[in-house]
């Protein structure tokens, strides 16, 4: 994927979208063409939507859902909670307020992270919320960055 100058909210969302995808077609044991197949599209389509260069369109998006044995509500839910999961952990890691535009946090997480760290943030926040579906637990809060001052040993940073 080409690195952009500044990431839009709707390019995190494509992110968040293919890694969801991404990690439910993981844990149903499926290799991208099995589930290429059972969508209908070539393994190349299914790749770029699991890299978040492509989205799907939405009878795409309902046969994936109904691939992992989901309703297209539920595989959207899961999305957007791990879409919600990035934002408050870019926002932590960031220093901002939850008044801060869409744009604002994920283009200084971009900024501070680059992309690399951005998707990894991303990543951590689709883990939880699929690792919360599969435990049938109530919400858990949002993964949030350590404290600046603490080293990562769990000790006082030290000048």
């Amino acid at each position: 994927m080409a690195v952009p100058e500044k990431i839009k909210e709707n390019q995190v969302f494509a992110i968040v979208l293919g890694r969801v995808i991404s990690t439910l077609r993981a844990k149903h044991n499926l290799t991208q063409e099995q589930l290429a197949a059972k969508v209908g599209v070539s393994q190349p389509v299914l790749s770029r939507i699991e890299s978040g260069t492509k989205g799907p369109d939405p009878y795409q998006f309902g046969l994936l859902a109904a691939a992992f044995n989901m309703t297209v509500q539920q595989l959207d839910a899961q999305v957007r909670e791990a879409m919600q999961r990035a934002k408050n952990a870019a926002q932590a890691a960031t220093h901002q307020t939850s008044e801060a535009s869409s744009e604002s946090v994920w283009g200084t997480a971009f900024v501070l992270a680059g992309l690399a760290g951005l998707v990894g943030l991303i990543g951590f926040a689709v883990a939880a919320v699929l690792s919360d579906s599969d435990s049938g637990s109530e919400e858990s809060p949002a993964p949030t960055a350590p404290p600046k001052s603490v080293a990562s040993s769990g000790a006082p940073a030290t000048k």
